[in-house]
């Protein structure tokens, strides 16, 4: 399980899927996108690993191990070479200056505590963590942030690591409430907290460096509900009025994609629908699908039976 599905094993999967469950059982989230991407890739995955691709022998070499034929192989982490008589012999090595699957990408050492910075790679992407997991679960975890996906993680180095665990960080003192402002990134994107209360930090400013008196410019900005362009909800297309009560259909784009909604029920359009051509005779059979598919689950959720009857 660890050599080949090691994302899958990783607390940092564990962590996020729990999540995005606790978030389906809210009715925030949508199960069906949420298994089909789970699926997709893990069905992928079963699929690779049942075609045993070893990869290319190296004919002129034997395993130093157990003296059985060497492949050269890929992962996720680039190119190396194991042997052909796993799992029985698990030995491998780097291919050029890599390291093989499951060893650590060492960048340097944390000036704070001495442990090793690490670049990881887990079932959510590229990551960056203070020393090693702990074999106790009760025991506290590493110190870990999450490499920017649009930063490429072939040129990290010490100092952009430690710029990326930098968070949570202290802003500063607001001089009107002699409260604390602190930058961090969540599961929505940055935002400063400040008084127990979030703001969202705008794209004009970065969560690393952002600097007290720009904090205080966004502090008084108005509020703003998040998604859409600048944190603000999109009013979306819409497409008519529901033959049932004159309300209006509207066409909107989401964290997951184009859906459109009628009151409280909301409907993902399928990838067969182009969300530039859907007519609102479509949009009205997803919605009646989806308030039948509600009606049909028997209320297990609190907020699916309430928005079913409405």
């Amino acid at each position: 399980m660890t050599r080949h599905f090691h994302d899958y094993v990783d607390y940092d999967f564990t962590a996020h899927f729990e999540d995005e469950l606790d978030e389906i059982s809210n009715g925030e989230r949508e199960w069906v996108p949420v298994m089909d991407e789970f699926w997709g890739q893990f069905s992928g995955q079963l699929e690779a690993k049942a075609k045993v691709d070893r990869g290319c022998p190296l004919p002129d070499e034997a395993c130093p191990k157990c003296g059985k034929e060497l492949f050269l192989q890929s992962s996720k982490r680039g190119l190396f070479i194991g042997c052909s008589g796993y799992p029985e012999c698990d030995y491998t090595r780097p291919f050029g200056d890599r390291p093989p699957p499951g060893e650590d990408i060492i960048l340097g050492e944390d000036p704070a505590t001495g442990l090793p910075v690490k670049l990881l790679n887990g079932r959510f992407g590229w990551y960056v963590q203070i020393g090693d997991m702990p074999e106790d679960k009760k025991a506290p975890k590493p110190r870990r942030a999450s490499w920017p996906k649009d930063v490429p993680h072939e040129g990290a180095d010490l100092a952009m690591a430690l710029k990326y665990l930098s968070l949570p960080r202290s802003v500063g003192v607001n001089p009107e409430t002699g409260l604390p402002i602190v930058a961090n990134i969540g599961r929505f994107g940055p935002y400063l907290l400040h008084a127990d209360k979030f703001k969202s930090v705008p794209k004009d400013f970065s969560v690393y460096d952002i600097s007290l008196a720009d904090a205080l410019k966004v502090l008084a900005m108005p509020a703003q509900r998040r998604g859409g362009a600048a944190g603000a909800a999109s009013p979306g297309k819409e497409l008519g009025a529901h033959p049932s009560d004159g309300q209006p259909v509207v066409l909107r784009e989401g964290r997951y994609g184009p859906y459109v909604s009628h009151g409280k029920i909301n409907a993902t359009l399928p990838k067969s629908i182009k969300p530039e051509e859907i007519t609102l005779d479509e949009a009205l059979d997803l919605l009646s699908a989806k308030a039948a598919k509600i009606e049909s689950e028997g209320g297990t959720k609190t907020k699916a039976k309430r928005t079913a009857k409405k």
